[in-house]
């Protein structure tokens, strides 16, 4: 979504539905746009002008008091709030993806459709009928006769390209035998012997296949290499479209804001150069699609091809009479494109570039769109192969002898978005666990088994420097406490990725079966299986804690997860020699403690509670770090839950304010330390209702009761249709989402939030009014005037699409109306009458006065004359005393008398069905 419009002065978003006109966006003669609401303040300064805040340019203005709602509104920037949508550009992606996925998905099912039903995808070949079909139409077109029923069913991918003895073009009833060099055809005996091949150079199939066999073994490894790298080269050719989208974006934005300026006459031009980018872009990523289409066509080929050479080599019985076509096919695979580079100039190239033209030309052809003529990608194929490139990295078929950790051998491990360290957090108690008394000295034990080559120096890792005050992405792997658990930076998280699948593929060849343990000492750097995911990691021995000296590999000793923060008991058995190549990276863990923040019980422990509060608010979240300072090698942080993107003007929360909110930690000392986290409230609020006219009527519904000097009404007409419908929404948002989502983890008053109503369980819109402690917060809902005391886990965020409609209850006191006894004030015998008689009624009200708040008078739908008011009959039960003619009770001669001079009709006349149901 992108983010609405904004006034350059008031930085409030511009608004165009009716009814609102202070926040319409109007143009001065400069061109500059600002709200109506900012102009009329400095119209009220300047009075017959106005100077742009931008350009300092003046613009006059008309006599009179509404000379600002006379300036031209800018239409352009009109209609781009109300098409706040999804960008221009995300939009033609989508569209592009899904008909490439279209066109191709068209293609490929034409061409494998069966035969038979041409509805099903062919997965079967019949030889004797030399057709392909379905499954389900080989069976039924089979079943018709017991010669058709012993037919077998071949797999189409067997099918393809491997060809078995097959019969004579020429002589139908012989089968091909042998092979005319001269003509280079598969023949049969009688055409040896009677045919145009008499006399040729003649050789049979088995002694051709026997040559093109030891020509096929070497290509067969070259195609296993290609296979290999076509395998991968789809994930890396993905890896160029987002660059399209980065290029492309801000060249959009950069073209909005220019003809932003220039609107009218331009925005004919401003569409058709935007279908150019597109236009461009689209040409862009054509190549792309078109290329992976072709290489996943040559990896399928390749693929049965390699499997049609694996099964001639095999040496048995069978004829093959195409074996020249499959060494063909091999040899082809070194001229397929399986290498992909980013060219160096095209990374320093802008792609798309916005060239504005002088004012002066002609407005519709203003601007234009060129981009650079560099290629983005280019491709080798295996005989191409540029030195800097190796293929080394695909698994051959045929596996070099396993390299010792002295050789010093580079490995290019391959890249992958996946990743086998599990996100999870781990928890674990604050007490490390604790040795014997013998601990020490067992700690400090060398064990051997036998000789073993370690490396030439345990490696110390360089320390990661941060600066005070820097804001990092990371990801929470690990606690103890708040004060000690363990980060990984979000950035690092290719790095580890790629790390950790080479370890995978490395600690499960037959290479590392010879590299297992014999000797551990404190400090060794190793390979660890992990017990719960079977994975391997790398590990840091901190203790020896049992030696065997029967069997070694039972020996157990103490690992630390040194890229996660954990530990863990394991066997020598699940540990493997730590390799130079695995080393290259320093931890990706760093030890991290919430500054100034200290347990709120006396003994100085963090209770469970705390902790498991603590790890549901970072739990697979991306949080942001604040760096404070270092001390001991522990980062003294601040942990934010990053700002909702859904959300306009929202701000990071602190997980330590909110700690402290909930009562489970206390801050050290207020004075000791800044406060690195203290969250702002963010300058959110609702719209503010219509303001209501004295002496005007409006149709309402009492929407909580309160007392008669304290409730509120809501408004009948169009809002309150709008206001069911945006309910409805609500409760569908609110329900389907995951209980985290827009969780508020630290509220404070004035906040805006929706609340969950203990009494019906549903979704209110809402805001906070008090903090009462206890985890709990005093909200009032403000479409209904009721507050209400809830756990901070029963509010959440609200959405920008839930605050177009202003808050629709309006608080109110009934005119002339006091208790009976004013040092007691309302009884509960009043109030409950009170609430019956007027709880979700409907009433027309008169606005009898507007400050300090409304004072009403209130009559029944039903009821025409005024003489028949809430406000009398309150006096009239005994339930209140009057203070003034609207509540004073009148005889039927007074009435018939003077009420028109006494108590005046109300202006507004209701009709029937004029008042719509309540939401």
């Amino acid at each position: 979504m992108q983010k609405s419009p904004t006034c350059p002065k008031c930085n409030g978003q511009f608004i165009v539905q009716d009814g609102r006109l202070h926040k319409r966006p109007l143009l001065l003669n400069c061109g500059h746009t600002f709200c109506e609401a900012c102009l009329q303040s400095m119209a009220k300064e300047t009075r017959n002008h106005l100077s742009c805040p931008t350009c300092k340019t003046e613009t006059p203005l008309s006599p009179g008091e509404n000379s600002v709602k006379l300036l031209c509104q800018d239409r352009y920037m009109m209609g781009t709030v109300f098409q706040n949508n999804k960008s221009i550009f995300d939009i033609e992606m989508v569209k592009l993806k899904e008909s490439t996925k279209m066109i191709s998905q068209k293609k490929k099912n034409t061409e494998n459709l069966c035969k038979e039903c041409c509805q099903r995808q062919v997965t079967s070949h019949c030889k004797k009928c030399d057709c392909n079909l379905c499954m389900v139409c080989f069976s039924r077109v089979h079943s018709f006769s017991k010669y058709l029923q012993q037919h077998v069913a071949v797999p189409i991918e067997e099918s393809s390209f491997l060809e078995i003895s097959q019969m004579c073009k020429i002589h139908e009833s012989r089968p091909i035998e042998y092979f005319c060099e001269d003509d280079e055809l598969l023949i049969c005996s009688r055409c040896v012997i009677q045919g145009n091949h008499k006399g040729h150079n003649i050789s049979s199939i088995e002694d051709k296949n026997r040559h093109i066999i030891r020509e096929m073994e070497p290509n067969l490894q070259v195609a296993n290499l290609v296979f290999k790298k076509l395998k991968k080269i789809d994930k890396e050719l993905e890896t160029f479209v987002p660059d399209c989208q980065r290029e492309v974006e801000p060249v959009l934005r950069d073209l909005r804001s220019h003809f932003l300026h220039l609107h009218g006459l331009l925005q004919v031009r401003e569409q058709a150069l935007e279908h150019r980018i597109l236009q461009v872009s689209r040409g862009q990523l054509e190549p792309l699609e078109k290329l992976k289409a072709e290489l996943d066509q040559e990896y399928k080929q390749l693929d049965l091809t390699i499997k049609s050479a694996h099964r001639i080599m095999n040496n048995n019985d069978e004829v093959i009479v195409n074996a020249k076509d499959i060494l063909e096919r091999l040899v082809h695979a070194r001229d397929i494109p399986c290498i992909v580079e980013l060219n160096e100039e095209s990374v320093h190239t802008q792609r798309i570039v916005f060239k504005s033209a002088p004012l002066d030309t002609l407005l519709l052809q203003h601007g234009e769109i060129s981009e650079a003529e560099q290629p983005r990608f280019r491709t080798f194929c295996y005989r191409d192969l540029p030195e800097r490139f190796s293929m080394d990295d695909a698994e051959s078929v045929f596996p070099s002898p396993p390299s010792t950790p002295q050789d010093g051998q580079s490995h290019q491990s391959e890249t992958t978005s996946q990743t086998s360290q599990s996100d999870d957090v781990i928890i674990e108690e604050e007490q490390e666990v604790l040795l014997n008394a013998a601990g020490d000295q067992i700690a400090a034990m060398k064990v051997k088994s036998g000789p073993q080559t370690k490396l030439p120096d345990k490696p110390m890792f360089k320390a990661r420097e941060f600066k005070q005050g820097q804001n990092e992405n990371v990801i929470v792997t690990h606690i103890n406490s708040p004060n000690k658990f363990v980060v990984q930076l979000k950035r690092d998280n290719s790095k580890l990725a790629t790390m950790s699948h080479a370890i995978q593929r490395w600690c499960n060849s037959p290479q590392a079966k010879t590299q297992i343990v014999t000797e551990v000492d404190v400090d060794d750097y190793v390979l660890v299986l992990y017990s719960v995911d079977k994975q391997w990691y790398r590990g840091r021995i901190k203790h020896v804690i049992r030696h065997d000296p029967d069997d070694f590999s039972k020996t157990i000793v103490e690992v630390a997860y040194f890229d996660f923060g954990n530990v863990e008991l394991v066997q020598v058995d699940r540990l493997r020699k730590m390799q130079s190549k695995f080393m290259k990276h320093p931890e990706f863990s760093i030890d991290c403690c919430l500054v100034n923040l200290v347990p709120r019980s006396k003994d100085a422990n963090w209770s469970l509670d705390a902790v498991q509060t603590f790890a549901k608010m970072v739990d697979n979240k991306t949080m942001v770090l604040k760096v404070v300072q270092e001390e001991n090698k522990i980062m003294m942080v601040d942990l934010s839950k990053p700002a909702d993107e859904e959300i306009l003007d929202d701000r990071p929360i602190s997980v330590r304010d909110a700690l402290v909110f909930l009562e489970l930690a206390n801050l050290e000392s207020p004075y000791s330390l800044p406060e690195p986290g203290s969250s702002k409230l963010p300058n959110r609020n609702f719209l503010t209702p219509s303001p209501k006219e004295e002496g005007e009527s409006y149709p309402v519904i009492v929407s909580y009761a309160g007392t008669p000097d304290n409730f509120y009404v809501q408004e009948l007409g169009e809002e309150a249709d709008y206001l069911a419908t945006m309910m409805a929404h609500i409760q569908d948002t609110y329900t389907k989402q995951n209980k985290d989502t827009w969780q508020i983890i630290y509220p404070q008053i004035g906040m805006i939030c929706v609340a969950q109503f203990s009494g019906d369980r549903l979704w209110y819109r809402a805001k906070v009014i008090e903090l009462p402690g206890n985890r709990d917060v005093t909200v009032q809902y403000v479409d209904y005037g009721n507050t209400e005391r809830v756990n901070v886990f029963n509010i959440r965020k609200i959405l920008d699409s839930f605050l177009i409609l202003p808050a629709q209850a309006v608080v109110c006191s009934l005119k002339d109306v006091e208790p009976l006894d004013t040092s007691t004030g309302w009884t509960n015998k009043e109030l409950q009458y009170w609430s019956e008689k007027l709880t979700m009624q409907k009433f027309v009200m008169k606005v009898m006065a507007t400050r300090p708040r409304l004072s009403v008078v209130l009559r029944e739908a039903h009821v025409e004359d005024m003489y028949r008011s809430i406000n009398i009959r309150m006096v009239e039960a005994g339930m209140a005393r009057s203070v003034g003619n609207w509540s004073k009770p009148q005889t039927m001669k007074e009435i018939k008398t003077a009420v028109k001079e006494v108590v005046p009709r109300l202006s507004y006349t209701v009709g029937s069905g004029s008042f719509p149901e309540p939401c």
